[in-house]
């Protein structure tokens, strides 16, 4: 600045020859003041660039903070639609598991009253009291115990009852001459006919035939134990339909041979050689 105003000065000189002392003075203030106020303004144009700096930062920083915020503004959406998809779908789940419950419990109540069904007719295909002697005398027996009495009395014949049938077990020695015979003997054809009397009544749904064999047998007729147990088991089946024993009931037969034995022991073999008639109620 004292360089403008000396070359002020000498130019003034030059002009006008000299210059008075109290211009110089003015002009020197002038001067000064000048050059006071243009660095008051350099220092408020770098105050001004620093707060613009500053505010660019500011708005870089409020950019980047209001991205992050939208894009967790998009994931809480994104998390919101799969919380929303996750509850229809449990809502779905539970409606189903409830419709399955009702079902389940429908078909419990419908085989209970099955059970209760069966039970009543095995009541009355298996009572247990028998008509008096007197009552049977030149009769038809109408209950299993009636007709097994003498079987059931001499250890030949057995009855049992569960999972909603009566098991009729016949020895060998009530059917049979022998280990190797299949055909069956007339007191025996006797017993079967009275079992077949009491199931004409049609309370029996199925009846199976089960021949069970514990003899090694190989002849002409049966090569095997199995032969015969099937040959068993089909001829007591063909003279049961042949007395009408069940009605419109399904009817079956199967031989074991000596793969179900009745007891372990070997001591109780003719346990094991026997027929069984189960008979399921409707």
């Amino acid at each position: 600045m004292s360089r403008v105003l000396s070359a002020v000065l000498l130019l003034s000189v030059f002009l006008g020859g000299c210059v008075p002392l109290n211009m110089h003075g003015a002009l020197r203030e002038a001067f000064d003041k000048a050059e006071a106020e243009n660095q008051a303004l350099k220092k408020e144009l770098a105050q001004t660039s620093a707060e613009s700096k500053r505010l660019q930062q500011e708005t870089a920083s409020l950019k980047t903070a209001n991205e992050a915020l939208i894009r967790q503004a998009r994931e809480l959406s994104a998390n919101l639609q799969q919380i929303t998809r996750e509850k229809s779908s449990l809502a779905e789940q539970a409606a189903s598991a409830q419709a399955a419950l009702a079902a389940k419990e429908a078909e419990k109540a419908a085989l209970a009253a099955k059970a209760d069904e069966q039970e009543s007719a095995l009541r009355q295909m298996a009572a247990l009291k028998s008509p008096p002697s007197s009552e049977l005398k030149g009769k038809a027996p109408r209950t299993l115990e009636g007709a097994l009495k003498d079987e059931m009395a001499n250890g030949n014949g057995f009855l049992r009852r569960g999972d909603g049938a009566v098991t009729i077990e016949l020895l060998e020695p009530v059917l049979y001459y022998n280990s190797a015979a299949a055909t069956i003997r007339p007191e025996g054809l006797k017993v079967l006919k009275r079992i077949a009397d009491v199931l004409k009544d049609g309370t029996a749904k199925e009846i199976r035939i089960e021949a069970h064999t514990d003899v090694v047998i190989q002849t002409t007729r049966f090569p095997s134990t199995m032969d015969l147990s099937v040959a068993r088991a089909n001829g007591v089946l063909g003279f049961l339909k042949t007395q009408h024993a069940s009605g419109a009931a399904r009817m079956s037969a199967v031989g074991y041979a000596e793969a179900q034995p009745a007891l372990a022991s070997d001591s109780a073999q003719s346990r094991n050689r026997r027929v069984e008639i189960i008979v399921r109620a409707k």
